[in-house]
């Protein structure tokens, strides 16, 4: 009798999720809606997505309180470093084993579309509105919606953040990008700030992260070619905006 094979313990099988830095993806079984993530670790994102803590307690400072909310929560990282600065949060995510990671923490989070869920929320009601890798598997149109949404629920100095991978970086641009197959395109961080701030979004900032470590840099005193390969292809590997709601 031929043994059922048994799935890997890192790995989980979930539809359209993101690839981040440290995960690898593969088709599950030839089904082109699900694939394999094998998930970075979960010390190392807490530790790289703290550098917007700062960022989130402003906000739910100065847009009174409301709660945070965070589109597109997979394991719930970013949930737990609320959680830790006492700002309450809501996780929202397609993937119902995602949820399920986060609840059997005891974080809050619920299954849903993220663009649904949004629509059905109150004018001003978030601070803190985050999407992490979630815009680069959206449509234009989407994107778009996206954004406006995030105006009207954010409260009046509340944040957006929004990050994604770097496409400046030619080795993302060009290759680990498409790892992915529920990429849609890649998103600027020029185009991405433009757009937030056309539909209503102010004092927008970017950030450049997580570049390649210095090891496999080339000497930057050696020429200016040097340096040049060392922004376009060992440079950051994601960017992200933040902007305030005024």
């Amino acid at each position: 009798m031929r043994a059922t094979p048994q799935p890997l313990p890192p790995f989980l099988v979930l539809p359209a999720v993101d690839v981040l830095d440290g995960r690898c993806v593969r088709l599950a079984g030839g089904d082109p809606t699900q694939v394999i993530v094998k998930g970075g670790d979960p010390a190392e994102v807490k530790r790289r997505l703290s550098v917007y803590l700062p960022y989130a307690r402003e906000a739910f400072t100065a847009a009174g309180g409301a709660a945070a909310l965070d589109l597109g929560c997979g394991r719930g990282e970013w949930l737990e470093l609320l959680h830790e600065e006492g700002i309450p949060a809501l996780g929202v995510d397609a993937s119902g084993a995602m949820v399920r990671a986060c609840t059997a923490r005891g974080l809050r989070a619920e299954q849903a579309e993220i663009l649904s869920f949004l629509r059905q929320l109150p004018a001003a009601s978030v601070s803190v509105l985050t999407a992490f890798h979630v815009v680069e598997h959206l449509t234009f149109a989407d994107l778009m919606e996206l954004l406006d949404q995030s105006v009207r629920v954010l409260r009046p100095g509340g944040v957006a953040v929004f990050e994604t991978p770097n496409p400046q970086n030619i080795s993302v641009g060009a290759h680990t990008f498409y790892l992915d197959p529920t990429h849609v395109r890649p998103i600027p961080s020029q185009l991405l700030s433009y757009l937030a701030e056309r539909q209503g979004l102010r004092d927008i900032k970017t950030l450049f992260l997580n570049p390649y470590p210095e090891s496999v840099h080339l000497p930057p005193e050696t020429c200016e070619v040097a340096r040049f390969i060392n922004d376009v292809f060992y440079g950051p590997r994601d960017c992200a905006i933040i902007a305030r709601r005024t």
